[in-house]
């Protein structure tokens, strides 16, 4: 479970990162970025990363507070 937990997290924080940024030709996605940030921090909280997941969750809000805007 750790070693696939913790990659299954990283690439979904990734994936996050470049719908939050626009990378690699995608459009900017704050809900979808948000919603990448919650499965990530999820992940990392099965994975017994309390302060990885508490960042996730820290992005996540981050990229839903610019849909306000």
């Amino acid at each position: 479970m750790g070693f696939r937990t913790s990659l299954v997290t990283c690439l979904l924080a990734r994936v996050a990162e470049m719908y939050h940024e626009g990378a690699c030709s995608l459009t900017p996605d704050p809900q979808r970025a948000g919603d990448l940030f919650t499965e990530a921090a999820e992940a990392a909280m099965e994975a017994m990363k309390g302060r990885l997941a508490n960042q996730y969750y820290m992005k996540a809000e981050e990229a839903w507070a610019l849909m306000e805007e």
